[in-house]
């Protein structure tokens, strides 16, 4: 087995933690190390375990603050950590923002665990990841990928 992935899993809604949990716990090289329902729970934790955190998976609304403003505020202090996107946004408009603001992956809440785990160790290998369907739709800016 490689290196352990540590996750810190920010999405509002206690149903989908709950469920990516489950999943993501079958696997033996991935690890839920903490989860946030918002993006200032995101950043408070990051700020106090930084290396702690391999990757972030990160969905994109939220309330208090989203995970764009989350995702540019823990990359300006925690470069190291990479940021995996779980969303259901399917728009050219977060697709490009979200890269902007330095996440690494993008894929969609509809993806199954075995895509899942894919952009998660894709990510922790410090390398871009789009979704499967979301390469389909959207195009990336200047083709970066």
């Amino acid at each position: 087995m490689e290196k352990e992935i540590k996750i810190l899993l920010v999405d509002d809604h206690k149903i989908i933690r709950d469920g990516i949990k489950l999943m993501l716990n079958k696997n033996p090289e991935i690890k839920i190390i903490s989860e946030a329902e918002n993006g200032i729970e995101a950043i408070d934790f990051m700020n106090k375990n930084a290396n702690e955190i391999d990757v972030i998976l990160m969905d994109i609304s939220m309330p208090l603050l989203d995970g764009i403003s989350a995702t540019r505020a823990i990359k300006k202090s925690n470069k190291k950590v990479n940021i995996l996107i779980l969303t259901m946004h399917l728009e050219q408009a977060y697709f490009d923002t979200i890269f902007e603001a330095g996440a690494l992956g993008y894929i969609l809440k509809e993806s199954g665990r075995d895509e899942i785990v894919h952009a998660i160790k894709t990510v922790a290998d410090n390398k871009k990841y789009v979704g499967e369907d979301v390469g389909l739709i959207i195009q990336p800016k200047k083709r970066r990928f």
